[in-house]
């Protein structure tokens, strides 16, 4: 049956009805066609009012649709999600090009969507804000983050005295089946906490449950009303839309309850002399956005933690060479530190080849072209959604050999030492790249190789959990039980 056929069948049997339809989409068609302005990017065909949304029916996660149709239209592929125009981008010189080459057209976020204008009333912060604002706070966080030592060795102490406390807290469990993620997310939250807040929490901390329970909530893929209300604004008068965006706002406002009601605990006991973390530089230069992206961080952090868990349960062959690297270069006597990573190189790689494969952060946040503008010739209108599919430059097969294969020893070079392929951008690309790249990897080297050193992984079920993700606003694992089984 054709896409027209269904169409027809889903509104009318009746043939007065039909015909009117049929006439409303041809005058529709047209209209399109004139009032374009220029010429758009190839795509599937857009229909009224369901736009190019019955090409993407019958896929689990975004990213599965998109693909095959990048491979039919081109990495630069124009869509409509209902009435709302899409730009895919796919392939690593298609995303260098628009994210690197032309930055200033492409760094913006979408400040059209029902979702955005309605956090934004609680504060831009810096991921959803744009133009000079966002430059100013991106830069702010950037040198904060040197300042209070991202990077050296004040803050691996930080990451340090963690990791030490996690491992011993999984040590009390010795064999046990564990659900990993949530005891992952005690452990990063507090290292964000610790760098940003000066504290940490303890594991059972009534707090630490609070605020696991609001990131639990946060994270949550969106119900479809919420997204109908994007697309369809004028939709959010009608009582069981604006119920949906409240809730939406109830899941949000929690957390940045939380994190102002710790800055203002800082500032009790602030003295501009004496910067102790990052509240403190953010009370020295007097701002105030409370931003939910401190703790996006320490989620996705999480996340990645846990694909690395399932990787080593799924090929305990890798598992085994790092663990030998690390009894051969630190032995058992001593926690694994960074100083150690420029001799484990194999171990590096692997974390490097599980956020390859895993690709968290698989459509990265979206950007827009809030104003519109001209790409390789297309003439892309304004209000356009530009989503950056980076599992497509990961397993982009001219840029990795056999990229479905998992291969940490892809990342090592002909001279022993870890190598990075420009192909490689887990934490996106650009302006609008991850602040906290750095601080994310130190703390996936420390907890990985330290969990090794310590731990045979061991899988809880007969069966292992498939490395098939589960999209919501990062790319999961599904749940898992892991045993940690001493060395």
């Amino acid at each position: 049956m054709s896409v027209i056929e269904q169409l027809i069948s889903t509104f009318s049997s009746d043939p007065t009805t039909v015909c009117i339809f049929v006439a409303v989409f041809i005058v529709v068609l047209l209209w399109r066609r004139r009032s374009s302005g220029g010429r758009l990017p190839p795509g599937p065909p857009s229909y009224p009012i369901v736009g190019s949304y019955l090409s993407l029916r019958g896929t689990a996660n975004p990213f599965e649709g998109f693909e095959p149709l990048a491979e039919k239209y081109g990495d630069v592929m124009f869509l409509k999600f209902f009435r709302a125009p899409m730009l895919v981008l796919s392939g690593y010189e298609t995303v260098h090009e628009a994210l690197v080459k032309n930055a200033d057209m492409f760094s913006d976020r979408p400040d059209f969507t029902a979702t955005v204008k309605l956090f934004k009333d609680y504060g831009d912060g810096i991921v959803w804000n744009n133009g000079a604002s966002w430059r100013e706070l991106r830069k702010f966080a950037l040198q904060g983050m040197r300042e209070i030592g991202v990077g050296r060795q004040g803050v691996e102490e930080k990451i340090q005295e963690e990791v030490t406390l996690f491992v011993a807290s999984l040590a009390k469990e010795e064999g046990q089946p564990i659900e990993f993620k949530r005891r992952a997310m005690k452990a990063t939250n507090n290292v964000i906490s610790s760098v940003v807040f000066g504290r940490r929490f303890e594991y059972d901390d009534p707090k630490m449950s609070e605020l696991l329970k609001f990131l639990d909530d946060l994270f949550k893929p969106q119900p479809a009303l919420a997204n109908l209300a994007n697309l369809f604004p004028w939709l959010a008068v009608l009582p069981p839309v604006k119920k949906v965006q409240n809730e939406g706002l109830e899941r949000i406002v929690p957390v940045l309850d939380f994190i102002r009601d710790r800055i203002s605990e800082r500032q009790e006991t602030f003295d501009k002399d004496i910067i102790r973390d990052f509240v403190d530089l953010y009370h020295a230069k007097r701002r105030d956005n409370a931003d939910e992206s401190v703790f996006r961080g320490a989620e996705t952090t999480a996340t990645s933690l846990t694909w690395h868990v399932l990787y080593m349960l799924h090929y305990p062959d890798v598992q085994k060479k790092c663990q030998l690297e690390i009894d051969r270069e630190v032995g058992r006597g001593r926690p694994v530190t960074l100083a150690d990573k420029a001799s484990l190189p194999y171990t590096e790689a692997t974390v490097m080849e599980v956020l390859r494969m895993s690709n968290t952060g698989v459509l990265a946040l979206p950007h827009a072209l809030n104003q519109g503008g001209e790409f390789r010739g297309y003439t892309l209108p304004p209000a356009t959604m530009v989503m950056v599919n980076l599992r497509s430059v990961h397993m982009q097969p001219d840029k990795w050999d056999k990229p479905e294969v998992f291969n940490p020893q892809r990342f090592i070079g002909p001279d022993g030492h870890v190598t990075r392929p420009p192909a490689f951008m887990p934490f996106g690309l650009g302006p609008r790249s991850c602040t906290g790249e750095m601080l994310a990897k130190q703390e996936l080297f420390l907890f990985f190789a330290n969990l090794l050193q310590r731990f045979h992984l061991k899988p809880a079920t007969p069966e292992l959990t498939s490395l098939k993700g589960v999209m919501g606003l990062v790319n999961s694992p599904q749940p898992f039980e892991v045993k940690f089984v001493a060395r």
